[in-house]
């Protein structure tokens, strides 16, 4: 008989509600403009060039993308033409932004925090756990007179 595995699913509170999130007309989670919007604006805000870029991307990926399929996935109108999931990370790293992140979770009420923010969160995170510590700390003396 073999092992079962832990169940590593997050607990209902920290996964998203997206049940209360239905759009309420046809195409109001269509993203792709935005989305390229965001890779298009990425790519105008740092110094290196298309072919740099795509060439960068795909030494990351493992998998080639040439300028002119980057051309061609940010273009608004090469509808067709999506951005493809597998090249998001590696483009987020050559550009040094989120913001397409961004643009992904925001459509489902989710946000992208960076690194420091997201160190920010964890402090906060452990603050709070030790207050409720320090209060059952004090609640234990209190009941042995301490």
């Amino acid at each position: 008989m073999s092992k079962r595995k832990k169940d590593s699913t997050p607990a209902l509170s920290e996964q998203l509600v997206l049940i209360d999130m239905v759009p309420s007309e046809e195409g109001s989670m269509d993203i792709s403009l935005l989305l390229k919007d965001s890779l298009s604006r990425a790519m105008r805000n740092t110094d290196l060039s298309r072919w740099q870029i795509a060439a960068r991307i795909s030494e990351l990926v493992g998998r080639t993308l040439s300028k002119e399929m980057l051309d061609a996935y940010v273009a608004e109108s090469k509808e067709g033409h999506n951005f493809p999931a597998k090249y998001l990370p590696g483009f987020c790293i050559v550009c040094d932004t989120l913001e397409p992140l961004a643009v992904l979770a925001g459509a489902v009420g989710g946000s992208v925090l960076g690194p420091k923010d997201a160190e920010f969160v964890e402090i906060a995170r452990m603050e709070r756990e030790k207050a409720e510590l320090e209060d059952q700390i004090r609640k234990k003396k209190v009941k042995l007179g301490v």
